[in-house]
C-alpha cells in the first residue's frame, strides 16, 4: 500500500516553494498527523518512509524547541488528539523521536534521535546536524522485513539495521511540539514537514513478531524469547536453530509452545552472560516455503564491585537464627539507634 501526502493546506514554505504542514507556528504549540491505517486489519511486516522535514526558526538559530516525532502506534492506542511530549512520540510501537530539546527530562542530553519499541529506549544518537535552517532535508526511513530499520537524515546515515519493528498492526503517527517562549523576543521554532510518501508491505509467510530482551541494561541471567507468526505458511520446527553469542545452541534445549497461529520459542542459558557485553542473537528457520534468518543483539548491565571497605568483621556477624545479621550500634542525642541487615 502507498500512500502519497505532497502537502497541506495550512501555510507555505520559508521558501515559498508551496505548502506544508506545519506542527507549530508559535511559542508552545503542537501538532499531530495520525494517517488513516493503510492496510486495514493487516500486520505491517516492512515500509519506506519518506519526507522533507524542516527543524529550525525564523533567524536560523540553534533548535531550542523540543523536536518531532515518527511513530507506528497498535491500533487500540491510536491518539485522538494531541498528547505530552508529541515530540518522543506516542504509543508501544515503533517510535524514532528528533529530539532538539538540550535539556528535556529524559535523557538530559543534547540534539539527538532516539528509537524506542515496546516503550524501551532501543537506540541513541548524537545528532548535532538537526538544525536544517530554514531549508528542507529529505528523510528516509526503511523497516526491512527482517525487523530492521535505517534512518537517513539529509546526508547522514544515522543507524543502519536496528532491530525494533516486527509485524505489527496499527497506523502512522507524527507529532511534534515547540518549546514555550522563555524570553521576549525568544526565537519560534519552526517543525515543517512536505511531501510524504510511504509504502508498506504486510506480512506473509512465516514471521518473526516479538523477541526478547532487547536494548541495553539485561540481567545476565535472562531467558531468550522469540515468537514467530503463522501468516500464510506454516513454521517448521525441526528446523529451527538458534545460536547465541556465537555459540549454536541444540534443539532439545529449545522450548516451544504453539498455540493457534502463534508458536513460542524460549532458551534459558546454562551460565550467566559476561558484565556489559552485547550478545548477538541469530534465529534460522524454514516453514515449507522458504528458508530465513533473523538476527539481533542485548546488552547486559554491568556488573558493581563492592569496595573494600564495606567488609565487616566475622565476629560483628551472628547467626543464632540460621541467617545472618549485621548489627550496630550508635548513640545519638541520648538515644540508641540499632540497625540490622
Amino acid at each position: 500500500t502507498t500512500l502519497l501526502r505532497s502537502t497541506s493546506s495550512t501555510g507555505g514554505d520559508p521558501g515559498g516553494t508551496g505548502t506544508c504542514l506545519q506542527f507549530d507556528t508559535d511559542n508552545g504549540q503542537s501538532g499531530l498527523l495520525v494517517l488513516d491505517e493503510l492496510d486495514s486489519g493487516q500486520e505491517v511486516q516492512s515500509f519506506v518512509a519518506t519526507f522533507k522535514l524542516m527543524m529550525a526558526n525564523t533567524n536560523n538559530g540553534a533548535p531550542h524547541g523540543d523536536g518531532f516525532s515518527f511513530s507506528f502506534v497498535p491500533g487500540p492506542q491510536v491518539p485522538t488528539a494531541t498528547f505530552a511530549r508529541p515530540y518522543l512520540g506516542t504509543g508501544s510501537g515503533l517510535t524514532i523521536a528528533f529530539v532538539t530539546y538540550g535539556h528535556q527530562e529524559v535523557t538530559n542530553t543534547g540534539l539527538s534521535v532516539q528509537v524506542s519499541y515496546n516503550n524501551q529506549l532501543l537506540g541513541y544518537y548524537s545528532a548535532p546536524y538537526l538544525n536544517t535552517g530554514t531549508s528542507f532535508v529529505p528523510v528516509t526511513i526503511t523497516a526491512h522485513p527482517n525487523g530492521k530499520v535505517d534512518l537517513i537524515y539529509g546526508t547522514h546515515t544515522v543507524f543502519t539495521n536496528l532491530y525494533c519493528f516486527p509485524p505489527t498492526q496499527g497506523q502512522f503517527c507524527l507529532a511534534a511540539d515547540s518549546q514555550a517562549q522563555v524570553l521576549i523576543g525568544d526565537l519560534v521554532d519552526l517543525i515543517w514537514l512536505e511531501q510524504l510518501s510511504i509504502t508498506t508491505t504486510v506480512a506473509n509467510n512465516t514471521a518473526v513478531v516479538s523477541a526478547s530482551p532487547l536494548g541495553a541494561g539485561v540481567p545476565p541471567n535472562a531467558p531468550i524469547q522469540i515468537q514467530l507468526q503463522n501468516f500464510t505458511t506454516t513454521l517448521n520446527t525441526n528446523t529451527l536453530a538458534l545460536n547465541v553469542n556465537g555459540a549454536a545452541v541444540a534443539l532439545s534445549a529449545l522450548s516451544i509452545v504453539q498455540a493457534g497461529s502463534t508458536n513460542t520459542v524460549t532458551y534459558q542459558p546454562a551460565a550467566n552472560f559476561a558484565a556489559n557485553a552485547t550478545i548477538p542473537v541469530v534465529l534460522t528457520y524454514q516453514d515449507n516455503v522458504n528458508t530465513y534468518t533473523n538476527s539481533y543483539s542485548f546488552t547486559t548491565y554491568p556488573y558493581f564491585t563492592l569496595p573494600a571497605s564495606y567488609a565487616v568483621s566475622p565476629s560483628s556477624v551472628n547467626k543464632t537464627d540460621g541467617n545472618a545479621y549485621y548489627r550496630s550500634e550508635e548513640r545519638r542525642v541520648g538515644k540508641e539507634c540499632r540497625s540490622r541487615w
